[in-house]
């Protein structure tokens, strides 16, 4: 984000363009996500926060955001799931904060394909698409817009971890239940 007012010359101070202070002394903005399993601020970190000459501030701290997704199982395990979910300012309107996504070129604009260079890969699930919008909302309590940031992610599991420990077995045990007919009926073997 930008403050104008934490900017500097860096011929003043020997060349100094960014400095590394503490998020503690400094505005953080205060995002949270409208459909997590617990409505709390995202970021609660003390990783230091860079402030540069130009009054830019860049903060990267690790989140683990715990998102409800409606799930359709139809297909286990070899699905795909579609969740949908919003960042959202809780308390800064949209003349305080304006939110936007890294990638965005202009206000109001759809942005396919996030950067995925931050997240973890879990074997569990394959990211397949990803976009964002970023809009406004008014709601039904206030007379303010606030922005929102919607963020779509299409997964599919990864099946593979399935096929060895659940239907592998199952064939295997299918499989020698329907031999055991083949045997004549007088052979101890079937029992």
């Amino acid at each position: 984000w930008q403050d104008q007012r934490l900017r500097w010359n860096p011929e003043d101070f020997d060349g100094l363009s960014e400095i590394k202070v503490d998020p503690n002394v400094l505005w953080i903005p205060d995002l949270m996500s409208i459909q997590s399993a617990a409505m709390t601020l995202l970021f609660n970190s003390s990783l230091p926060v860079s402030l540069h000459h130009d009054g830019r501030i860049t903060w990267k701290p690790r989140v683990i955001l715990p998102i409800i997704c409606s799930l359709n199982l139809h297909l286990f395990p070899f699905d795909e799931q579609n969740c949908r979910f919003e960042l959202i300012s809780w308390s800064h309107t949209e003349l305080q904060v304006t939110l936007w996504f890294q990638e965005q070129v202009e206000e109001l604009d759809l942005v396919p394909g996030l950067s995925l260079d931050a997240f973890d890969r879990n074997p569990a699930w394959d990211i397949k698409e990803t976009h964002g919008r970023q809009y406004k909302v008014q709601h039904g309590c206030c007379i303010d817009r606030y922005w929102h940031l919607g963020i779509y992610i299409r997964l599919r599991r990864g099946s593979l971890f399935y096929i060895v420990n659940v239907l592998t077995p199952i064939l295997g045990i299918y499989t020698v239940t329907l031999m055991s007919f083949c045997l004549p009926c007088e052979s101890s073997e079937k029992i």
